[in-house]
């Protein structure tokens, strides 16, 4: 996995790995980062991640012993997760019926994603 960057400040942010990916980072602390075709990545300098991906087509725990909660939300032709992780990390992602990803946002989350859409969740930032 690629060095963290830090913010002006020092912290260290949550790491994101995107195979190929177009990396920024911005004089506040918070980055982005651009998958071309698969998804755009911005992590703001307290740790929220917001990401539009919508080609995404598998999310998958690395380790499921770190799954506190999972609720599941079907609203017309959307399915809505939302996956609580042992240390405060939560992860949310929304795709439609037929497999189509939308969004997906997490806070304090590692996570991996490659080109062909594949979504890692590691852990909980600590």
């Amino acid at each position: 996995m690629p060095e963290q960057p830090e913010s002006p400040s020092g912290q260290r942010r949550p790491a994101i790995d995107c195979q190929g990916g177009h990396w920024k980072v911005n004089p506040d602390g918070s980055y982005a980062v651009t998958l071309p075709g698969v998804a755009r990545v911005h992590c703001s300098h307290d740790g929220d991640i917001e990401a539009q991906a919508p080609a995404i087509r598998a999310v998958t725990i690395a380790d499921l012993s770190k799954v506190v909660r999972h609720s599941i939300t079907r609203l017309y032709d959307t399915v809505s997760h939302t996956v609580h992780l042992e240390g405060g990390g939560v992860v949310s992602y929304l795709h439609g019926v037929d497999g189509s990803g939308y969004e997906f946002n997490c806070r304090n989350v590692v996570f991996e994603i490659c080109e062909s859409g594949q979504v890692l969740v590691l852990g909980t930032f600590v």
